[in-house]
């Protein structure tokens, strides 16, 4: 039931994803697939990126940064990793 929720995700669903700032502490962002875009930067290190332009035009001065470049393993062969394989083809899919 999983899978099948997954393959069939519009552009409009939100995903939250957790990432690590510079002194350990969990950022969450929320992301639309319709904003993260397939990207080869820092040699492969990113593999997706959202224009965070705007985002960070409305923050203060004293917030951080909104984060715009993501990462997924692909070639990871975790058992657990497959939710997000499935969900990189379809953002990959969605583009174009």
């Amino acid at each position: 039931m999983l899978e099948r929720y997954l393959r069939t995700l519009s552009p409009q669903n939100g995903v939250e994803i957790t990432t690590m700032s510079l002194v350990a502490k969990p950022r969450t962002n929320k992301v639309k697939l319709s904003e993260l875009a397939p990207v080869h930067r820092r040699f492969g290190i990113v593999n997706l990126a959202r224009d965070t332009t705007a985002e960070n035009a409305t923050r203060k001065w004293y917030m951080f940064r909104a984060v715009g470049n993501f990462n997924i393993l692909r070639n990871n062969t975790s058992p657990n990793d497959w939710g997000w394989h499935i969900v990189y083809n379809n953002i990959i899919a969605k583009q174009r």
